[in-house]
């Protein structure tokens, strides 16, 4: 028998507290039918939040359920006083249509572990999935969920209200022990072939119940749902984001203990910074300090054996140790296993597979004091993991393991395993190694008695945990010590007291040579001192080295001359709009572009800048065309970007081979398998002379840093940037572009000032205003201004602010519209009526309801194709009631009618939908996707930002009919392919 584990459970967001009622307020809960909410079906029941709002908001489920089930409710009663009813449909294939119903008693959540039903190795030989090894995997992951044992971790997945588009994160909710594990259920009108089939016909749901609120606590998110400033206080998010994956997954003894330690802070938060009384809070606490000394003695001294055995291939001699560790054996049987490997003894009844434990022997035997030292001692100590899944301790111990960050060896790993929590890098957002797990086996509980393998305020722990709080701080390069210091000290504050220090600024001087090795600690004119990483700052280094380099170098060893009539004739554009309507206009707006070109030619690194509309990718053209002229046509150079998408636009427009960023440093052995970055290692390119970079603002530093590593210097001749630096910063470490304005002196920058787009509105009559209210939130420096010119400017934009405050968007602001709106309801009508409108009145189409698709028809059509660029509607915000969640859905529910009633989805996308992609897919990472030309599903290219439309084709026919005849329709799908024939 094996220690029971505890598990996670997501739910669906609920806006009062899943207390076992409708929301207050159903339509402002955006999030309960988010993307990522749970179940999955729930995205493609948006239209239902209507109904509860005007019948049933702020009710008892329990009250109302013989009328209305809500599509939550596997979720709302996690924390709610009484019973409720939940409920689900058969598959759309079975025979018998049944609605599925049972009850869910008081601190009740149906859950299924997902991702045991996904394993490749449970698969027919047709391809197909087993059901029944399917529900047998299900069994063994539930026999290991104990009743009064087990912990249950409720928590969200990014449908949350504290998440965000650029920082997605999983948001606890609360925990509780594992009361009931009810009984498997099945669909009772099944067929005995689907029984056969399926393995019984099972639903895919189990009903847990927790011991709340006597043993658990509930974070009252609901309480200050209007009160941002709270929420950020106590939002727990837990900081190995891995075990919250797939609905439900084990959580093993160490990993709830980094939980547990985490949840004493934010009570402390919530009673004393909050002052909140929503729960009897020294309770709780009480409560979660005794599950620290139970969790504690749960881990035991090795809880990483069993996966260095993995590891070592030997499952026997694993569940030895699992089986003797629940007899209380735990220090007897670990000596038994080192001196059955180190030695050579048998352990006692127990046989193993000769070849494989021959394996081992053939391994050991090439494994040096260190390694053995490593595997057999250190290991042990911290639950590093080692599975299908994942193989930690096989990157870790790899010769290839710098690819993973660990650039230090097995004797320096064996010295200070803090190492792996300061370097180690993953293969993806599961793989991750915490500064709490290795401090867990470094510092165990004294009642275990195993010695700690270093002080509480060491040397090295005291790096690990600076290393650990600057992590958090990103996109930052540095930070002062002294925040890093109260963070470092506020983190280990609600540890165990024997893990609890209180460190000072003294320690970053004492500590100085020890901090140095992974640290760069640097003071500033005032003597204050901060923090880096020292890869940060060694990629800054380099980035400022190189830079300084080639910013002096002066070009002068042109073939031929490329002078200022050159660049006006590689600039003109005879087709231009503002050439034809206004030729004088156009050439003065061509003049300054050649200017700019001409004024940074001579430069070995300089920067083109502009916002939207101003020409860059033109320029960037023609400087390509003066470089030839320059240098010959055979000059070597490379056009690069940051994204696929800006590669392929860059490409297109310049007629020039352009690549990404990434595709360049892969086929020069600058990445690792895992997409990060190596920093040593990969092939110079010595042949190009010359690199073109555009969108240089979305570059990050470490990435920059990279590429400077895979350019020779010694051959490059000049390096041009170009960007705008008022859009959005990378995602990554510092803003690498819009420093590099800053410092370059003005001779190595051209600014292109003059707006052509704006010029080309001006002349057409079509208005100016959306550019001119963009130029209202462009920051730029007082001193790079005239006075005059900054007092004129500033009296513009108020102008320009209070023409809007007024609603006159007439004259040159006739390409704008304000609306005004107070309810959600008020928005959506607003917003489509005025989409309607705009659109009937631009292509001379009367809107019609019944035919709806006849307007998007006339509106895409272009040149013969359908063209999904031609209107967009955008959103800054992902979730609330104006986001782009909400807004879909009920675009969706006016523009696709048939599809979004019909309930024709697939992760809440409909056939005909408009669609945008979210994620790369290159030539290293394509997808299959099927081909209507070629009638076959091919490996294919597709970037970020691109959009299009979703169709179907004669291989959905049988999944139509199944999806229809699940919501009771009979469908033919030959007038449906007839019918839709000229349709989006």
């Amino acid at each position: 028998m094996n220690k029971p584990k505890h598990i996670s459970a997501r739910l669906t967001w609920h806006a009062d507290g899943w207390n076992g009622k409708i929301c207050e307020d159903t339509e402002a809960n955006t999030y309960c039918t988010g993307q990522f909410s749970y179940p999955g079906e729930m995205y493609e029941k948006k239209h239902l939040q209507k109904v509860e709002a005007e019948k049933y908001a702020g009710c008892s489920c329990s009250k109302i359920k013989a009328d209305y089930l809500p599509p939550c409710c596997f979720s709302n009663n996690a924390f709610g006083r009484d019973n409720t009813i939940a409920q689900v449909n058969s598959p759309a294939w079975y025979k018998n249509k049944e609605i599925r119903q049972w009850e869910m008693q008081p601190n009740t959540v149906s859950l299924w572990p997902y991702e045991e039903m996904y394993f490749e190795d449970d698969k027919n030989e047709d391809g197909t999935f087993n059901y029944d090894n399917r529900i047998a995997n299900v069994k063994a992951f539930m026999n290991e969920v104990k009743k009064d044992a087990s912990l249950i971790f409720y928590y969200s997945n990014y449908s949350n209200p504290l998440s965000n588009e650029d920082d997605r994160k999983y948001v606890i909710v609360g925990l509780g022990r594992v009361k009931q594990i009810h009984e498997y259920m099945e669909y009772l009108q099944a067929t005995p072939d689907e029984r056969k089939r399926y393995a019984g016909a099972f639903v895919w749901q189990i009903p847990i119940t927790s011991h709340y609120p006597e043993q658990g606590f509930r974070i009252p998110y609901h309480k200050y749902k209007d009160q941002p400033e709270i929420l950020e206080k106590i939002a727990f998010y837990p900081e190995n984001s891995r075990n919250f994956k797939y609905a439900m997954r084990h959580i093993s003894d160490d990993d709830a203990l980094e939980i547990v330690e985490r949840a004493l802070e934010i009570i402390d938060v919530l009673q004393y910074e909050v002052q909140d009384t929503t729960e009897d809070w020294d309770a709780r606490r009480k409560w979660l300090h005794e599950l620290v000394v139970e969790l504690w003695k749960n881990r035991g001294k090795y809880p990483g054996l069993p996966q260095v055995l993995n590891y070592l291939d030997l499952p026997e001699v694993s569940s030895y140790f699992k089986t003797q560790t629940t007899k209380v054996h735990e220090e007897d049987a670990y000596a038994i296993i080192i001196a059955f490997l180190k030695e050579g003894k048998n352990i006692p009844g127990l046989k193993v597979d000769a070849i494989r434990l021959g394996n081992v022997r053939d391994e050991f035997a090439t494994k040096d004091d260190a390694e053995f030292n490593f595997l057999l001692e250190v290991l042990p100590r911290f639950e590093i993991e080692e599975s299908d899944r994942l193989k930690q301790i096989s990157q870790i111990l790899s010769e290839d393991r710098q690819q993973n960050g660990l650039n230090v060896s097995i004797q320096q790993l064996c010295e200070n395993p803090y190492l792996l929590c300061e370097k180690y890098v993953g293969n993806g957002p599961d793989d991750q190694i915490t500064f709490a797990k290795i401090d867990h086996g470094m510092m165990p509980s004294p009642d275990l008695g195993l010695a700690a393998l270093t002080t509480k305020g060491s040397n090295i722990r005291f790096r690990a945990l600076c290393v650990n709080k600057l992590k958090t701080i990103a996109p930052h390069t540095f930070s002062a010590t002294e925040i890093i210091l109260n963070g470092v000290n506020k983190y280990i504050s609600y540890l165990s007291d024997w893990r609890q220090f209180e460190f000072k600024m003294k320690n970053f001087e004492s500590y100085a040579e020890t901090l140095k090795e992974t640290l760069v600690l640097r003071k500033d004119s005032d003597q204050n001192i901060y923090l880096y990483l020292r890869e940060i700052f060694e990629d800054e280094r380099l980035i400022e080295e190189k830079v300084r380099l080639l910013a002096n170098r002066q070009i002068s060893n042109f073939k031929s001359p490329v002078t200022q009539q050159n660049w006006e004739n590689f600039l003109y554009d005879g087709t231009s709009k503002i050439a034809e309507l206004n030729p004088t206009e156009y050439k003065e707006a061509v003049a300054a572009q050649a200017t700019v070109c001409a004024s940074i030619f001579d430069k070995g690194l300089s920067v083109i800048s502009g916002g939207a509309g101003t020409g860059k990718t033109t320029v960037v053209k023609s400087i390509i065309s003066g470089i030839e002229k320059a240098h010959g046509a055979g000059t070597s150079f490379l056009l690069l970007a940051p994204t696929g998408k800006a590669a392929d636009r860059l490409r297109e427009r310049s007629g020039k081979e352009a690549k990404t960023i990434h595709s360049f440093l892969a086929e020069r052995n600058w990445m690792n398998d895992n997409f990060t970055y190596k920093r040593e290692g990969g092939k110079q390119e010595e042949n190009v002379r010359i690199f073109i970079i555009d969108e240089s603002s979305m570059i990050d530093q470490s990435l920059m840093a990279t590429l400077f590593r895979a350019i020779n210097w010694n051959t490059v001749q000049r390096i041009i940037f170009v960007g705008d630096p008022n859009q959005l910063p990378p995602i990554g470490y510092a803003k690498v572009f819009a420093d590099l304005i800053e410092w370059l002196p003005e001779e190595n920058k051209g600014e292109l000032k003059e707006n052509l787009r704006q010029r080309e509105n001006k002349l057409e009559g079509r208005g100016t205003g959306i550019l001119d209210l963009a130029s209202v939130f462009i920051q730029s420096k007082a001193a790079d201004e005239d006075l005059k010119d900054t007092g004129t400017k500033k009296a513009q934009q108020t102008d320009l602010l209070k023409r809007i405050q007024e609603l006159d968007f007439t004259e040159d602001l006739k390409d704008i519209e304000v609306h005004f709106w107070d309810t959600e309801k008020e928005l959506n009508d607003l917003m489509f009526n005025t989409l309607v409108k705009n659109l009937e009145e631009e292509h001379g189409i009367t809107y019609n309801e019944e035919l709806y698709w006849e307007i998007l028809n006339k509106v895409f059509e272009e040149n013969g194709q359908k063209r999904a660029s031609k209107f967009q509607i955008i959103s800054p915000y992902r979730s609330e009631i104006f986001g782009t969640d909400a807004l879909n859905s009920f675009f969706q529910s006016k523009l696709n009618k048939a599809n979004f009633e019909s309930q024709f989805f697939v992760d809440g996308i409909s056939v005909f939908d408009k669609v945008i992609q979210i994620r790369n897919r290159t030539k290293s990472d394509p997808i299959f996707a099927f081909v209507q030309g070629e009638n076959a599903t091919v490996k294919i290219n597709i970037y970020n930002g691109e959009i299009g439309f979703t169709r179907w084709h004669n291989q959905d026919k049988k999944q139509l009919k199944m999806r229809a005849l699940a919501h009771g329709i009979t469908l033919d799908t030959k007038l449906l392919f007839l019918d839709w024939r000229n349709s989006l």
